[in-house]
């Protein structure tokens, strides 16, 4: 892509397991100054905080939602405590893998004490 050339020949070689990301949104753009490098979860983190998803609802607004922002937060708080994510879906009534998507996936858009 143009982009990823336009990063090439203005920074060098693009680290390993980095892709080109745009500051500016917008994906022909070359300008060296709109471009740097990052991961696809911070791509893809960029994408939502800028409103850019395709998905309408996200987080506790999607109707499936069976959390909310701040019950990510207490999960992610005592995860980090040590509790099982097996204790943590009971007492919050989910799966464990909704648990786990609370602290590794899903949620990734919630930061720690918004």
């Amino acid at each position: 892509m143009a982009h990823h050339t336009g990063y090439e020949l203005a920074y060098g070689p693009v680290p390993p397991g980095m892709r080109v990301l745009h500051a500016c949104d917008n994906p022909p753009c070359q300008r060296p100054a709109h471009l740097f490098a990052g991961t696809q979860g911070e791509n893809v983190l960029d994408m939502v905080r800028k409103g850019r998803n395709r998905v309408r609802a996200w987080g506790e607004q999607h109707g499936h939602a069976k959390l909310t922002e701040a019950d990510v937060r207490e999960i992610r708080r005592r995860r980090a405590e040590g509790e099982t994510y097996r204790s943590l879906a009971a007492a919050f009534r989910v799966n464990s893998q909704t648990a786990w998507n609370a602290v590794n996936a899903d949620w990734r858009h919630v930061q720690p004490n918004e």
